[in-house]
């Protein structure tokens, strides 16, 4: 998963408090905590999907997503990450299902510190 993460890199800024590179840090930290739960539980998911998400599911955050022709933020991130995915050579299944996970975080709000002054 190295490609994907210097792939990833390239769309975060430390300008943001949240929406950083460490924030997708953490959250590949929660996402290994619940793919071990699922494996302890007999549980079958896509792992390489999971991580793969985990790593584009905020790219271009930092960006407003109407400037570049999307209506949310998730849709900006599914189009970086499928861009990404197919030059590396994933199947349409692998990255039809990173962008099926990318779009579930679409319920969350952003947090005071990244909100545009």
């Amino acid at each position: 998963m190295d490609r994907l993460e210097e792939a990833a890199k390239d769309y975060y800024t430390e300008e943001l408090e949240y929406h950083n590179f460490s924030h997708v840090q953490d959250v590949l930290d929660s996402a290994e905590n619940i793919l071990q739960r699922t494996e302890d539980h007999d549980i079958e998911v896509d792992e390489d999907v999971i991580i793969a998400a985990v790593y584009f599911h905020d790219a271009w955050y930092q960006k407003d997503p109407e400037e570049l022709g999307f209506e949310t933020r998730e849709d900006v991130s599914k189009k970086v990450a499928r861009d990404e995915l197919e030059d590396m050579g994933y199947d349409e299944d692998f990255i039809v299902g990173v962008e099926d996970c990318i779009e579930s975080t679409k319920h969350h709000s952003m947090p005071e510190e990244d909100s545009p002054e």
